[in-house]
């Protein structure tokens, strides 16, 4: 269960304030109103999605970009050479996986 779970738990099922609730997980009171809040409005703590720049890479990509940071720097250097060509994204992950 997570802090925000467990801060409406106390307040909602324990009938704890939402100060002291805060409080005990180190949280302002207004932090652990808002979380009640949008539990009771939503029926969820989860946050809403976000909008924004859509991502660039897969979960693949990031493990190999994550990868080639641990290689030496060689690898890397490859990597960097590729980035600069044309055909950067295919090349560079081709790069990665060999």
């Amino acid at each position: 269960m997570d802090t925000k779970a467990k801060v409406t738990a106390l307040i909602e099922e324990r009938g704890m304030s939402a100060a002291s609730a805060g409080e005990r997980y180190g949280l302002h009171p207004r932090t652990a109103s808002r979380w009640l809040k949008q539990y009771q409005e939503r029926g969820y703590l989860t946050r809403k999605p976000k909008s924004g720049r859509p991502r660039i890479s897969n979960p693949e990509q990031d493990a190999a970009l994550i990868a080639a940071l641990k290689q030496p720097l060689s690898l890397l250097k490859s990597c960097v050479l590729v980035l600069t060509s044309q055909d950067r994204e295919t090349q560079f992950f081709d790069v990665l996986r060999h």
